[in-house]
């Protein structure tokens, strides 16, 4: 195995999952920081449905506040044990 091959599947060994739950499913995560659009195609929706907005609440976060409602365009900070309930609605 090269010198590039096993700092990869070192790289892969020593990533950080975070275990959340978005609309009552489990979910891994490397990344602590989710967008929005992330949140939305993690509960199962399409982020670019036409004439659809989502509503996102979360709790037990980090930052930018423990609970709270993530609008679009922001982030959120996540732990193992955050919680996001994800709504899709029509646009009027």
């Amino acid at each position: 195995m090269s010198d590039t091959a096993t700092t990869k599947n070192e790289q892969l060994e020593h990533r950080v999952l975070y275990h959340i739950i978005v609309n009552a499913q489990p979910k891994e995560v490397t990344d602590p920081n989710l967008t929005f659009n992330q949140i939305v195609g993690l509960s199962g929706y399409n982020p670019a449905k036409p004439n659809t907005a989502y509503d996102i609440t979360y709790f037990n976060a980090v930052k930018p506040e423990r609970d709270g409602i993530l609008t679009e365009g922001g982030t959120v900070e996540v732990k193992d044990g955050t919680r996001f309930n994800v709504t899709e609605t029509t646009k009027s």
